[in-house]
């Protein structure tokens, strides 16, 4: 307690029988609620309260407890004997130190501390109150607030806090707090391009792109008042269709566009582009949307088009939104201001975007620098190693994604649906890498071929490579084999394979797919002991809805046998919660163990094997040249050489 009883026996004795309190480490208040008050108590207090030095030293709890006091006196005689007058002249004495926790306190608990507003009726119409709904909002609580406050009184009027107050409601729509504080943006900013897009994706995204409605759809919890709020953002953004179509391109970024590769962006930005016009404020509206509302696995997509978004005369509005309250957004604004205004002076800046086809490939490794600047394979290109990951890795997820949907297609039909679409997007890599070392006069020549082909039912468990020489050679077993042939300056390094053996997780019951996917692979014992006695060089893919952060896990056959035969029920499975854990991701594998040749059996027998007889030769899967960027010398050969 600050009051002192010496100083101000009054509030002391007020504030020693309510005991106001703050949880340590929150914001929040308690106060006890007074029942009766004695008014010559109050009139006391208030002769106290007109001291510089009782002004200068309550805190937010001893304030709140004496306009509780302030308040039930008046409900009591009629008459507060001037406390309010003298509690408000001490807010005022210290501008914005009290008045949002003490806001608080009358909001939280079910408006349970009400009454103290009625000692300062201007609190609800301040930005102090839209701080104290933000924080009970983020404490959890704001349950049934909107009983207690006077809606319509509510007004933001700086952005920022808007930009606060929005991502910390947005869940708490039984409590309309996103429609009541999208209708306080509009009141104290009007309805500006920002205030349209963001209360389209924050409350109302049936306004998004084409509607037939006209009016809103009255929701459950609606209230009278909330209703109205929600028709008058109706009657203002229905007729604005830009600002509608922009948002429909936004909220696809989480939806029709989740899953989507690199290849979308350019379409991505001619329809926005094509959205937004010439409307300068609608198109700052978006690039801030873009950066603060996109999913984290569209964040490159997000990012590449607010760069072509950006105009010369956006660098102010960029910078401002460097200062971005959400700290995650405002780096990424820095992002955006290096690369399209070249603000960078560090080393370890990441690359200025360009309109070449390398620029578009380095939005898909992300805008983050590069992490080691040196390369992890024999590539001898760290960003070229990079561009592959990233791209197996947009199919990886894809697969992943889509798994629920096609878990009973088959190991071989998933396979070929996974590889085929690998190919186009490593093929549209591998052009795109030829042409800008083409274009840049790239000196080194680096090319690998990686093919693959499905082992046909018919060959699988035929006899297979024996390099040991065992009596009884060991069948073929394989679902996929891959060969990697790879060249340095134009010398063959060798060619080698690895063998795949694909297992599935299976539905718990195929006539009841509601129960779920079950919790193991099944496997075949001698399957796995034919792939180990074959070659070092084989693994089993595992095809489900993803594992920890492998949406297509791999592992290495000799490890699969060692975990299914010493740490699962059967040789037969192989539990998903051991798979995880012990395996790679199909991109990571593949760009550094496959590519990086750290697997791979040279033995031509197996080689052979792997790349069929007439009629099953394997399809090329990438092509890609080591692209030197920097250096501008020497030149590629063409395609045709």
């Amino acid at each position: 307690m600050t009051a002192d009883v010496e100083t101000c026996p009054a509030i002391w004795s007020i504030l020693y029988r309510h005991e106001p309190s703050r949880e340590i480490g929150r914001r929040k208040i308690t106060i006890k609620r007074p029942n009766l008050v004695d008014l010559k108590l109050v009139d006391q207090v208030v002769r106290e309260l007109n001291l510089p030095e009782v002004m200068a030293q309550l805190d937010a709890a001893e304030v709140a407890t004496l306009a509780a006091v302030a308040a039930t006196a008046k409900k009591q005689h009629g008459d507060d004997a001037g406390a309010s007058n003298a509690l408000q002249a001490l807010l005022k004495s210290r501008p914005g130190e009290l008045d949002v926790d003490i806001a608080l306190v009358a909001i939280a608990d079910y408006g349970v501390n009400r009454d103290i507003l009625r000692a300062f009726p201007e609190m609800t119409q301040s930005s102090a109150m839209i701080e104290a709904i933000i924080e009970a909002a983020t404490q959890g609580l704001l349950a049934g607030w909107h009983r207690y406050v006077e809606l319509n009184a509510l007004v933001v009027r700086d952005l920022n806090q808007a930009r606060r107050a929005f991502p910390a409601v947005e869940r708490l729509t039984r409590d309309f707090a996103p429609t009541v504080l999208i209708a306080a943006t509009a009141r104290g900013l009007g309805w500006t391009s920002w205030v349209k897009l963001f209360a389209i994706l924050y409350d109302e995204v049936e306004l998004a792109g084409e509607t037939r409605c006209t009016v809103p759809e009255r929701r459950g919890p609606d209230t009278e008042e909330t209703f109205a709020m929600r028709r008058a953002a109706w009657d203002v953004i229905l007729p604005d269709g830009s600002v509608r179509e922009v948002a429909q391109l936004i909220l696809d970024l989480d939806g029709a566009l989740s899953a989507s590769g690199p290849d979308v962006r350019a379409v991505y930005v001619q329809r926005l582009r094509k959205a937004i016009g010439g409307d300068a404020d609608l198109r700052r509206a978006a690039v801030e949307a873009l950066l603060s509302r996109c999913p984290p696995r569209q964040h490159d997509l997000a990012l590449f088009a607010a760069t072509r978004l950006v105009e010369p005369d956006d660098e102010a509005f960029v910078k401002a939104l460097t200062e971005h309250p959400d700290r995650e957004v405002g780096y990424r604004a820095d992002k955006l201001r290096h690369a399209v205004f070249g603000k960078s002076t560090s080393e370890e800046a990441w690359p200025t975007p360009s309109v070449s086809t390398i620029a578009r490939g380095l939005f898909s490794i992300g805008l983050d620098p590069i992490p080691s600047k040196y390369p992890k394979t024999w590539i001898g290109d760290r960003l070229v190693e990079l561009l592959i990951e990233q791209t197996v890795a947009g199919e990886e997820r894809r697969f992943a994604e889509e798994y629920s949907d096609h878990s009973e297609e088959g190991e071989e039909g998933l396979l070929r649906s996974f590889f085929s679409r690998l190919e186009s997007r490593l093929g549209d890599l591998g052009d795109g890498l030829r042409a800008t070392a083409s274009a840049t006069g790239a000196a080194r020549n680096t090319s690998i071929d990686l093919k693959y082909r499905p082992v046909d039912k018919s060959e699988e468990g035929k006899p297979g490579v024996n390099p040991k020489g065992d009596a009884e050679p060991p069948g073929f077993s394989a679902d996929l084999c891959l060969i990697v042939d790879p060249y340095l300056e134009d010398r063959s390094l060798g060619k080698r394979a690895t063998l795949i053996q694909a297992k599935r997780l299976r539905l718990k019951d195929p006539t009841q797919s509601d129960k779920g996917l079950a919790s193991s692979f099944k496997l075949d014992p001698l399957q796995m002991t034919d792939l180990i006695r074959q070659t070092g060089s084989s693994f089993y893919l595992f095809q489900c809805p993803g594992l920890l952060d492998r949406g297509v896990p791999m592992v290495a056959t000799q490890l699969v046998e060692d975990l299914a035969r010493h740490h699962a029920a059967s040789a037969a499975q192989i539990p998903a919660h051991l798979v995880g854990p012990a395996s790679r991701p199909f991109a990571e594998w593949l760009t550094y163990m496959v590519l990086g040749l750290r697997t791979g059996d040279p033995l031509a027998e197996l080689v052979a094997k792997a790349e069929g007889g007439a009629g099953r030769r394997p399809r090329p899967l990438a092509k890609f040249g080591t692209v030197e960027i920097v250096l501008r010398v020497g030149d590629l050969k063409s395609k045709d050489d």
